[in-house]
């Protein structure tokens, strides 16, 4: 009797047992695909370009392994993938405006719709006679196209073609669209200015090249108050005293665009200049051989605010001076922020911040806040007896930060220079490939070492 009862509750038992292990993981497996839909959704995706990737935080109490870290820019040695996603909810906010954290910065991007009733249409084989400036019988010049726009036509398409035009100042909201990027061509002819925008301002798929001043802006000249959208443009050739490209006193937005050969001859910001508490944003855009005289190879941000995100810096250069200051970029009493960015083979003779050079104005402090960006071949020359303390970046009586980028192989007597600024600069690759190795002291002057630090290991 007992020995049935033993064994009819061990079947039991048993069938329970084997009903359970069926179901958990049934039930685990569930679960984890949830998890992993949930985490697909995410707006965050980290993924490595470069072959199996370890990157290490080194302390003497913490030691975290960060797998899978997208870091990527065309260098001899190391192949750096710097995409955008211009959704990213750090730059777009949910009303379509460029945001950054702690600063006042908002930009409208709506000017980049079409939003008139009328087009005016030119072409090089139209009239500005015979024509009307519709699609089948456009007018011949920008010019006269210009004088025919109106609140509810102010939309002008440019078909291919070189057209030789400049001095056009502007009070009338206009946009101008090219057929295509190179083949929708504005040239100055090295005689003036191209555009003066007293409005608002929309340059779409087209170039602006061999534009001439002799004092600030060349290529566009942007005045207090007034707004500049540019979408998938290029500024090539064009030559100032100061701010070959675009000379901002109001805002500006750039995104998907290239700047080559821009030459600030006699003064700063070889590609673009904002001054004047003015607002500008780069996205999406590539700086090529711009060359700044005095400061700011590619660009200059002097007392005012400039955001610059998913960006390319290659070989520019600021010489010529007896004290030039960034080869890429020089920010004066501005709050400046650059996300995403790499900048490659840029330099400065005499002179300081290869990279980037930041410094306090009498009248503002100076902000720049540095995360996510390469830095790679930047060199300092120095063919004078200028002082030794010449860095790829350069922070002088400013706040900011320097984190979660890669800094290696630069010809300067420093990575980071310091001169009574406050930084954080924790998270950095400054070229360390070996385990519990102290920081390098000498990458830096007049600063502590860093908190925290990152190893990078490349696996066969």
């Amino acid at each position: 009797m007992i020995m049935q009862y033993f064994r009819k509750n061990f079947l039991l038992v048993l069938l329970l047992g084997l009903i359970l292990l069926i179901a958990i993981p049934s039930a685990f497996a569930t679960s984890v695909d949830s998890n992993l839909t949930s985490s697909s959704s995410s707006n965050v995706v980290l993924e490595s370009n470069i072959s199996h990737v370890e990157s290490n935080i080194n302390s003497p109490n913490i030691d975290i392994n960060e797998s899978h870290v997208e870091s990527s820019v065309n260098s001899p040695n190391i192949n750096i993938d710097d995409s955008l996603d211009v959704n990213d909810n750090k730059i777009l906010n949910s009303n379509n405006s460029i945001n950054s954290d702690n600063s006042n910065l908002v930009v409208k991007n709506n000017l980049l719709k079409d939003s008139s009733n009328g087009i005016i249409y030119v072409s090089l084989n139209g009239s500005d006679t015979n024509g009307d400036g519709s699609l089948d019988n456009p007018y011949a010049t920008i010019k006269y196209a210009l004088t025919k726009v109106n609140n509810t036509c102010n939309v002008i398409k440019l078909f291919n073609g070189v057209y030789t035009e400049y001095g056009f100042n502007l009070n009338n909201d206009v946009s101008i669209i090219g057929e295509s990027q190179n083949g929708t061509i504005i040239d100055g002819n090295k005689t003036n200015s191209i555009f003066v925008v007293n409005s608002n301002l929309v340059l779409k798929s087209l170039t602006l090249r061999n534009a001439n001043s002799r004092i600030y802006g060349a290529a566009v000249i942007v005045k207090s108050g007034a707004t500049l959208n540019v979408d998938n443009c290029s500024f090539i050739n064009n030559t100032a005293s100061g701010s070959a490209g675009i000379d901002n006193s109001g805002t500006v937005l750039v995104n998907n665009s290239y700047f080559e050969g821009n030459t600030a001859s006699s003064h700063d910001g070889g590609a673009v200049s904002g001054v004047s508490e003015s607002f500008t944003t780069i996205l999406n855009s590539v700086f090529v051989n711009n060359t700044a005289y005095r400061d700011g190879g590619a660009i200059k941000a002097d007392n005012s605010t400039l955001l610059i995100v998913g960006s390319k810096f290659v070989n520019n250069i600021a010489s010529g001076y007896a004290d030039t200051l960034g080869g890429a970029v020089y920010v004066y009493g501005a709050d400046a922020k650059v996300y995403n960015s790499s900048f490659i083979g840029n330099s400065v003779v005499n002179g300081t911040g290869a990279a980037i050079y930041a410094e306090s104005s009498y009248f503002s402090q100076a902000f720049l806040d540095v995360s996510n960006c390469v830095a790679v071949n930047n060199s300092v020359n120095n063919d004078y007896d200028y002082p030794d303390y010449s860095a790829v970046f350069d922070y002088v009586y400013a706040y900011g930060n320097l984190t979660y980028s890669l800094i290696s192989d630069n010809k300067a007597p420093y990575a980071l220079a310091n001169a009574s600024s406050v930084l954080n600069i924790d998270y950095n690759w400054w070229g360390n490939t070996q385990d519990n190795k102290t920081f390098d002291s000498n990458l830096l002057y007049d600063i502590s070492d860093p908190n925290y630090w990152l190893i990078l290991r490349i696996k066969y």
